[in-house]
């Protein structure tokens, strides 16, 4: 069932075991899919599981007459609904005398109480958070030119993450709706009369974004 809070951690194991099931149910509707955060960082204890997808999109129609702009479907965010809606079937049964109920694994949208008691969810365009096997999987979605940047700050940990995005600052880039960007030399000024000007710099991977910034390649489990 949907859960509030969620502080129980399980051994890496577990939880690597449980990502993996809840990323195959999903991966057919997947262009790339890593499982980062805590787990990818080979942390012993894990509370919550990350992922970082470049979903499958699907162009539906062609504009028509009027050269409308064709609907884009986020094929994994479609899926995704489906299951969060799926209700087993627990009548029939299958060759082993067992119905869907028996080994049903429901997913349900996560519940974030905050200290003021509001509940809320996370069910947006980019990221949502779900409910499957006793922990909170949250789902980022990125592009494969972003990828490198997503997986990065999505691996962690948080002050790791901070480090990278003041470097970022330091060296005139930018993370900006998960897209990494340049400000254009020349554009804007100190005194901020005039804005400065940023053009998207593509990252597929993480040493991209190592070498943008002119630091050493560290593994995940060196990150701190």
């Amino acid at each position: 069932m949907p859960n509030d809070t969620l502080t129980t951690q399980r051994s890496r194991d577990i939880a690597l075991a449980d990502a993996e099931a809840f990323k195959a149910l999903l991966l057919p509707f997947a262009e790339q899919w890593t499982v980062a955060g805590s787990v990818r960082r080979g942390s012993a204890l894990v509370s919550d599981v990350d992922h970082v997808v470049v979903p499958k999109l699907e162009v539906i129609g062609d504009g028509g007459l009027f050269g409308d702009t064709p609907d884009t479907v986020n094929l994994l965010w479609r899926e995704l609904d489906r299951l969060v809606e799926h209700k087993p079937d627990s009548q029939e049964e299958d060759e082993f005398g067992q119905t869907e109920a028996d080994t049903f694994d429901p997913i349900t949208k996560a519940i974030k109480v905050d200290k003021n008691g509001k509940a809320s969810t996370r069910w947006g365009m980019k990221l949502r958070s779900v409910h499957f096997r006793g922990f909170d999987h949250e789902i980022y979605t990125t592009t494969p030119e972003a990828w490198g940047i997503a997986l990065l700050i999505r691996t962690g940990p948080a002050d790791f993450s901070k480090h990278i995005v003041t470097e970022m600052q330091r060296h005139g880039y930018r993370a900006k709706d998960g897209i990494v960007e340049r400000r254009v030399p020349g554009s804007g000024d100190y005194a901020g009369t005039s804005e400065p000007r940023w053009e998207p710099v593509a990252v597929p991977t993480e040493r991209d974004v190592f070498d943008l910034l002119g630091l050493a390649y560290r593994e995940p489990d060196q990150r701190r």
